[in-house]
């Protein structure tokens, strides 16, 4: 056996080595690329910028070139031989002897320049720094190299309107490069041609970098014009790096040699192969503890596991119990159970605690929780059993299943009221426990649980009781419907006291007659103090007094007969109904003020009645109309009605159309206007309207008690 584990462990040992060993390459390799690539890349940034200074002084050569160019064709004197005027013969070979002088001073100013030719083409006439001539000795002695006949050559150097860059090859193949600058007007062509000297250009492409660097600029369909090297070949190694003129039609390229980035390579490569070398043996040492820290875990691999299912299940157990899973993760939680439970039936039992806190059990080795203690009691009292236990808000829940139906539920209360004793006597925890009804199908699990909180609530039936079963609870009953409850707020938002203690007095003398226990009339009065608190709630902003509300509550618990109860019930809304009066006093006047101002804002929308009101207002509908119709002796409805009408008087008084005023006031159509008109004003809407026009023709000025005399007199 032991020499099995020390094979299977330098097996591991070896497949680790190998593994880190090929990681080790990998990263080696790559990080040697990186390197590589950056001081590439940082060789390209530098010549870049260097040939972007180079294109920038060279661009300004070309321009310099242009804009003399320009100079000479806007001179008056060129202006003068273009002109279709005749001019006298004395003025044009001036003319032509001052054009001649300033394409000299751009020859000289400029060696870059070899030649300059103006072409004045309708006049046939060519001049140079040398003199003038007609354009057919222009051709023979300067392009006919060039152009195989003269009609090429002016289509094209002479017919051009701008710059333009003609790239020429002579006899030897050599690029000539020709600058022209054409500008057409009318019936008038002018043209300067500037030939650029190759050779003082190669020569200042030389001197702008270094020595071992070489330097050539083409056309954009990369035939060259001029270089630092005519027979350059880039190889395999080298660096080109290009860029594109701003201005012309030109393109500047680099080629760097590759042996002044491969030095800084090389040492690179030498520090990544001593890193690899390191890593190796590094590696060697990790794979060797690692092969221990596995077979470590393996040891403990099957206690991690099962720790996990068992969390697992919990968890799972705790949204199926909260409702956050349905019965299909209940059957698949339960598995082979599930037959059993279905047969025999299941109940949901929980621990509720005042305050949770670990306790020792029996073996002193161990320190367990409350929850830890349960489910052990559970499973050691009831062997055969199938128990499920999980924690949800810090209480222990369980599900059990039950053979014999009642049985096994007084068995279940009895263990339940022992494991309370035990953790009252052995924890400063205090415990309630409540059980389920028995139930056969494992998807109602979630409403068992539901049922077990509201056990909780009916603690307070007895002091000495721990332990609330559902079925118990149920047998409990009193007479307070909603019927009554709604009756009872309602007229304690009216401020009706009297009316509220009436309607107490017939609850409790009807749940009398039943001979219901103590512990439900307690219940029922819990149930009578709520409703007045709420209703309280609905006309205060102050918090409720709590303080006072649980001395209520205990009260309420060691009373022993119905008067007793009866007489709490009364005294404390009472008491509550009192102190609230003067608060709500103050508030329905305000209350009273902003729904006027409501109505008198909002009586033009066609949605304007009671409900929007109270649900504006967060008001109940019954109190609202019952209260404004004591406050102002008529309904809101009414009221709302009778201020429309009057807002439509003044309206039709100013002569508007009746269905635009019923519009406009908030009836819904003219016919439901012309009804509430008749009912509360005893006339139409247009009889009115008739009887005020009518008055206001004679200058007279009628009330609305001559108006409804005067039409009783007419009817």
């Amino acid at each position: 056996m032991n020499t099995t584990k020390r094979i299977s462990r330098r097996g591991f040992w070896f497949l680790s080595y190998c593994v880190i060993t090929l990681v080790s390459i990998i990263i080696n390799m790559l990080g040697y690329s990186v390197a590589q690539q950056v001081i590439k890349n940082d060789l390209e940034q530098n010549s870049l910028n260097s040939l972007k200074s180079m294109q920038k002084i060279y661009d300004n050569y070309f321009q310099e070139i242009f804009n003399a160019s320009y100079n000479i064709l806007q001179s008056y004197s060129v202006g003068r031989l273009s002109a279709n005027t005749e001019i006298s013969l004395w003025l044009e070979q001036d003319c032509i002897k001052n054009v001649s002088t300033d394409i000299q001073n751009m020859m000289y100013g400029n060696n870059i320049i070899e030649e300059c030719i103006l072409i004045i083409n309708h006049k046939d006439l060519g001049i140079s720094s040398t003199g003038s001539t007609d354009t057919k000795s222009i051709y023979d002695i300067y392009f006919k190299e060039y152009y195989q006949n003269m009609n090429d050559w002016k289509r094209d150097m002479i017919n051009v309107q701008g710059k333009k860059l003609c790239l020429l090859k002579d006899k030897s193949g050599n690029p000539v490069l020709y600058m022209v600058y054409g500008i057409q007007w009318l019936n008038s062509e002018q043209t300067v041609m500037v030939k650029i000297n190759s050779r003082v250009m190669n020569a200042y492409l030389k001197n702008s970098g270094e020595s071992n660097e070489e330097y050539y600029i083409t056309d954009f369909d990369n035939n060259e014009i001029f270089t630092t090297d005519t027979n350059h070949q880039k190889k395999k190694t080298d660096v080109l790096i290009s860029i594109h003129s701003d201005l012309f039609e030109l393109k500047y390229y680099k080629i760097v040699p590759g042996d002044i980035y491969l030095r800084n390579i090389l040492h690179v490569r030498n520090f990544f192969i001593l890193s690899y070398l390191l890593c190796i043996f590094i590696g060697c040492a990790i794979a060797y503890w690692f092969s221990g820290v596995l077979e470590r875990r393996q040891k403990n691999a099957e206690e991690i596991l099962a720790k996990q299912e068992e969390l697992l299940r919990r968890n799972k157990l705790k949204q199926i119990l909260v409702g956050e899973l349905g019965g299909r993760a209940a059957e698949e939680l339960f598995g082979v159970y599930q037959a059993e439970l279905y047969r025999d039936g299941y109940v949901v039992i929980l621990f509720e605690f005042a305050e949770s806190k670990e306790i020792e059990t029996l073996d002193a080795t161990e320190c367990l929780t409350i929850q830890t203690y349960i489910e052990r009691y559970f499973n050691c009292v009831t062997p055969n059993a199938i128990t499920f236990f999980c924690e949800i808000n810090k209480n222990c829940v369980g599900i059990i299943k039950i053979e014999d139906e009642i049985d096994a539920v007084n068995k279940l209360y009895m263990h339940c009221e022992a494991v309370i004793n035990y953790l009252e006597r052995t924890t400063p925890a205090n415990v309630v426990c409540s059980i389920s009804q028995v139930f056969y199908d494992i998807t109602q699990i979630h409403t068992a649980y539901e049922q077990t909180k509201e056990i909780i609530n009916f603690r307070f039936l007895g002091d000495e009781k721990k332990v609330f079963v559902y079925d118990d609870i149920l047998e409990c009953g009193f007479s307070y419907d909603v019927t009554k409850e709604r009756r009872l707020i309602n007229c304690v938002l009216c401020g009706e006291k009297d009316e509220v203690v009436k309607i107490i007095d017939n609850i409790y003398c009807l749940n009398e007659k039943k001979n219901i226990s103590i512990g439900t009339l307690r219940i029922l009065t819990f149930q009578l103090i709520n409703s007045v608190t709420l209703a309280k709630k609905q006309f205060s902003n102050s918090e409720i007094n709590y303080r006072k509300l649980y001395k209520l509550f205990l009260a309420v618990n060691e009373a022993q007969t119905a008067e007793e109860l009866k007489h709490i019930a009364v005294t404390s809304i009472i008491d509550l109904f009192d102190e609230k009066a003067a608060e709500m006093k103050n508030d329905y006047s305000a209350k009273y003020q902003n729904i006027v101002k409501y109505i008198e804002e909002n009586y033009a929308d066609q949605m304007l009645n009671v409900n929007m009101i109270a649900e504006v207002f967060d008001i109940n509908r019954s109190w609202l109309s019952e209260v404004f119709k004591k406050k102002f002796g008529e309904g809101i409805a009414e009221y709302i009605v009778k201020y429309r009408l009057e807002k439509a008087k003044e309206l039709l008084k100013q002569g508007v159309m009746v269905h635009k005023v019923a519009e406009e006031v908030g009836f819904s159509s003219t016919v439901v206007f012309t009804r509430a008109f008749k009912k509360f004003e005893g006339i139409t809407p247009g009889q009115y309207k008739t009887i005020i026009a009518n008055n206001m023709e004679a200058g007279m000025e009628v009330n609305n008690g001559d108006l409804y005399r005067r039409n009783s007199e007419v009817g």
